[in-house]
C-alpha cells in the first residue's frame, strides 16, 4: 500500500525543487513566481535520479526539481516492490534486497515521476585506486574507489589525514584533491556500511628542472617515436605534458607522461615537456624521407654453438629509420637476444639460419648464418716468431674440422716487450724492447693458443741470460701443456736476485737466510705484492738445463704446470763452479 505524505499548503508555486525523506522534512527552494495553488493543474516533475544502483541497506534521498506539481499539498510514493526497495517519506529510499524495483512519486494533480532501483550486495570491500602517489607540491590529482564484484554503494566517503598537506577539491563522485606542502598523507574512503581502503600520497618538492631522455632522433616519414623525462633529484611530478612545435612536421598522439609522437614530413620539430608547476625541456626531433633500402652489414657469418654476435645495418642515402627490428627465420639454431637496432643473437645449434632486418616501412635485407661446433681446440698458425725491436708482425688463428669461432681475440703476455696492436680475428703487433714473450688467441668459448715471440737486440750478461733461459723454458714448457705462459716481474726477479746471492754466499741450501729473512720478508722488501706463491731453490747446477730439470722433477705440478699463477721471477748469481739459483710463482 502507498504511503502517503502531506504537506502544508504551499504559498507559492513556479521552479522550485523538493528533498523528499531528509529526516522527515520538506524543503522547498524560493519560488520565481507566485500564483493561487487552487489553480494548479497536473504538471510534470522532474527526480534527481532517474536510475540509481544501491547496496542492501543503503539509503539514498531522492529530490523533486521543475514543474508546478511540487507545490501541490500531498504525495504518494510507490515500489514495483518493497521487497527490495521502497521509499519513505521520513527515511528516503531503502534497499532491501538484491534485484530490480521502480519507485513511484505522484503528486496530488496526479503528475508522476519515476526511479529505477538496482539493489546488489552489501560491499565486502572498497578498494581505492591507486594504492600509492609520487606528488610535487602544487598538484592536482584524483583519486577513485571501487567496490568488489556484484556488490553496490552509491554513497561514497573521503576524507584525509592531514588537511595541510591534501587540500580536497569538491567533486561528486571520485576524490580530487591539490598537494599543499610536502609529507605524507592518507586519503581514506568508504562505504555506507563502513568497509574501507586508503591511498598512501608522498608529496615531494615540486621540479626545478626537467630533463629528456633523448636531446635529438632523427626518424623517417610515418615513423613513430616516444620520448621519456626526468626531473632534479628528489623532486616530483606526475603530471608531465608534451607539445610540438610544428604539428605538419611531428604530429602529436600521446601527451600526457611520455610523449608519443608521428613524423609527418620532411623537416625539424621540437617536442617539449612541460611539469605541473611549469618547467620545459625539449628534444629536437629531424625528419628524413622513409627508406626504399636497408642493407644488412653482413651477408653471412660462421659461428660455434654457444657464440653470440651482432649486426647492423645501413639506409640508403638521405633516409631515416630509428627503428630497426631483428628476426630468425629458424630460433631453434639462431635465437635473437636483442631486436631493435642492432641485431643480437646466440648460435644455439648447428645448422644454418637468416637474420632480416626490417625497417618500419617495410624494407628488409638478410644474412646468412651457418651454425658450426664449438671448437675444441684452437692453434695460432706460427709457434715463434723471431723480431727486432721496432717491427711489426701478424699471427693468425685456426680450429678444428667442423668448428667455426667467428670471435678470436689475441692480447700480448708482457705488452713491454710486444705490444698488440689489432686484437679481433688476427692479431697483429709490434716489439718494444728486446725479450721473450708470448701472444695468445682465445676463442668464445675459452679455448687458448700462444704464439712465441722472440725480440732481439743488445746483449745480456750471464746471469741476465740465464735467468731468461730459465723462464723461457717454463713457459714452453707450459704452452705445450696448454696452460698459459707466465708473465716476468720484474721485481720479483730482483727479489730472487737476492735469495741468489744468498745461496751464492753460503752455500746453505735453506728457505731462511740469516742475512735477509724469511722469503716472505724477501719479496716485502722488494715491494713484491702477491696472493700465493712458490719457490724453487738451487746451489751448484751447472748449465740451465740442469737446474729446469731438477725444477720439473721438484715442482712441476706445483709451480711450472700449476694454471694459478699468472707471473714468475728469476734470479741466478753463480760461474761454472759454483751457483745460487731462485724461482718464485706468484698470483
Amino acid at each position: 500500500m502507498n504511503k502517503k505524505k502531506t504537506f502544508r499548503k504551499a504559498a507559492a508555486v513556479g521552479l522550485a525543487a523538493v528533498t523528499l525523506g531528509a529526516c522527515g522534512a520538506v524543503t522547498f527552494q524560493a519560488p520565481a513566481d507566485v500564483v493561487n495553488a487552487a489553480s494548479v493543474t497536473a504538471a510534470t516533475f522532474s527526480l534527481n535520479k532517474s536510475e540509481v544502483t544501491l547496496g542492501v541497506g543503503e539509503n539514498f534521498n531522492l529530490t523533486l526539481s521543475g514543474g508546478k506539481a511540487i507545490a501541490e499539498t500531498s504525495f504518494n510514493a510507490g515500489s514495483t516492490s518493497k521487497k527490495i526497495a521502497y521509499f519513505d517519506f521520513k527515511q528516503g529510499l531503502k534497499a532491501i534486497a538484491p534485484g530490480k524495483a521502480t519507485i513511484s512519486i505522484v503528486s496530488k494533480s496526479g503528475a508522476k515521476a519515476t526511479c529505477k532501483v538496482t539493489v546488489k550486495n552489501a560491499p565486502d570491500k572498497i578498494t581505492v585506486s591507486p594504492e600509492k602517489l609520487t606528488l610535487g607540491v602544487g598538484e592536482v590529482k584524483e583519486v577513485s574507489s571501487s567496490v568488489n564484484s556484484g556488490a553496490a554503494s552509491q554513497t561514497r566517503n573521503y576524507r584525509v589525514n592531514d588537511t595541510s598537506i591534501i587540500q580536497q577539491i569538491p567533486t561528486s563522485w571520485n576524490f580530487k584533491f591539490k598537494t599543499l606542502k610536502t609529507g605524507t598523507g592518507v586519503i581514506m574512503a568508504s562505504t555506507y556500511n563502513y568497509k574501507s581502503d586508503a591511498c598512501i600520497v608522498t608529496v615531494k618538492p615540486a621540479p626545478t628542472k626537467v630533463s629528456v631522455t633523448k636531446t635529438s632522433m632523427t626518424l623517417g616519414v610515418g615513423e613513430t617515436a616516444s620520448i621519456g623525462s626526468y626531473l632534479n633529484d628528489g623532486a616530483a611530478s606526475s603530471q608531465r605534458t608534451y607539445r610540438t612545435s610544428d604539428s605538419s612536421v611531428i604530429r602529436m598522439t600521446k601527451t600526457n607522461w611520455t610523449g608519443e609522437f608521428k613524423a609527418v614530413k620532411p623537416g625539424v620539430a621540437w617536442v617539449t615537456v612541460k611539469t605541473h608547476n611549469g618547467k620545459e625541456a625539449s628534444c629536437k626531433i629531424t625528419v628524413k624521407p622513409a627508406p626504399t633500402s636497408v642493407k644488412i652489414t653482413k651477408s653471412s657469418l660462421s659461428m660455434g654453438v654457444g657464440e653470440t654476435s651482432s649486426l647492423g645495418s645501413n639506409l640508403n642515402d638521405g633516409a631515416a629509420a630509428s627503428k630497426r627490428t631483428f628476426r630468425s627465420s629458424a630460433p631453434s639454431i639462431v635465437k635473437m637476444t636483442k631486436t631493435n637496432w642492432t641485431g643480437e643473437f646466440q648460435a644455439v645449434k648447428a645448422g644454418v639460419a637468416w637474420v632480416t632486418v626490417r625497417t618500419y616501412n617495410g624494407k628488409e635485407s638478410s644474412c646468412k648464418i651457418t651454425v658450426k661446433s664449438a671448437p675444441s681446440w684452437i692453434k695460432t698458425n706460427k709457434k715463434t716468431i723471431t723480431m727486432n725491436v721496432g717491427d711489426t708482425a701478424t699471427v693468425s688463428s685456426y680450429v678444428n674440422d667442423g668448428a667455426a669461432s667467428m670471435k678470436r681475440t689475441y692480447a700480448s703476455v708482457d705488452s713491454s716487450i710486444v705490444k698488440m696492436t689489432q686484437t679481433n680475428w688476427e692479431g697483429k703487433f709490434k716489439a718494444l724492447k728486446p725479450g721473450i714473450t708470448y701472444v695468445s688467441v682465445k676463442s668464445y668459448n675459452g679455448k687458448m693458443n700462444w704464439c712465441k715471440v722472440i725480440v732481439k737486440g743488445g746483449s745480456l750478461s750471464t746471469s741476465a741470460q740465464h735467468e731468461q733461459d730459465i723462464i723461457e723454458l717454463v713457459n714452453d714448457t707450459r704452452v705445450d701443456m696448454g696452460i698459459a705462459p707466465l708473465k716476468t716481474d720484474t721485481k720479483a726477479s730482483s727479489a730472487a736476485r737476492c735469495k741468489a746471492q744468498d745461496l751464492y754466499d753460503t752455500k746453505n741450501l735453506s728457505m731462511y737466510s740469516s742475512k735477509y729473512g724469511s722469503i716472505e720478508q724477501i719479496l716485502k722488501k722488494y715491494n713484491v705484492s702477491f696472493a700465493d706463491g712458490y719457490v724453487q731453490i738451487g746451489v751448484n747446477y751447472k748449465s740451465v738445463s740442469a737446474f729446469f730439470d731438477y725444477m720439473y722433477r721438484a715442482s712441476s705440478s706445483a709451480a711450472i704446470l700449476n694454471s694459478k699463477f699468472d707471473r714468475i721471477g728469476a734470479g741466478f748469481v753463480g760461474n761454472s763452479t759454483r751457483s745460487g739459483w731462485t724461482v718464485f710463482f706468484i698470483k
